[in-house]
């Protein structure tokens, strides 16, 4: 499933991306989800392809949720607040790291990172909003 992030001039469009650098069976990698929310429509699709090792036996699938405006103003918030077009340099991937690919579109500013988890310069700015964005797809309906 993709997700087109060419919005209108005043959309704010965001696509988080992880996936492991290692891979299972088949070339699928070990850990590979995608998040994009649509500030426009004010809804979030979460594509999950496997279950992270934190929490095991976690639903996996396509997933929508309808966001409340409180919850997309905290989402932009913390892009503003992150300083994303500013961080600190890449340190190199770790055995088990995973890459993690940003893109931001508000507007007609247009911003691209790519990293690795174990970047830990970065993960120290990022890590706590990362991992609220992914919290977002608590009680997601499914959809495939």
């Amino acid at each position: 499933m993709y997700y087109s992030m060419t919005g209108g001039n005043n959309g704010f469009f965001l696509e988080y991306c992880i996936e492991s650098t290692g891979k299972a069976g088949g070339g699928l990698h070990k850990i590979n989800s995608r998040l994009h929310i649509d500030g426009c429509e004010g809804t979030a699709h979460l594509e999950k392809h496997c279950s992270s090792f934190e929490a095991p036996g976690e639903p996996i699938g396509f997933f929508k949720a309808k966001l409340p405006a409180d919850v997309l103003s905290d989402i932009r918030g913390g892009v503003e607040a992150a300083g994303l077009d500013d961080l600190p340099p890449r340190t190199g991937e770790g055995p088990w790291s995973s890459i993690v690919t940003l893109k931001i579109n508000e507007g007609v500013n247009r911003i691209k990172q790519v990293f690795s988890t174990g970047d830990m310069l970065i993960m120290d700015v990022l890590g706590d909003l990362l991992d609220s964005w992914i919290h977002l797809s608590c009680g997601w309906v499914i959809i495939h």
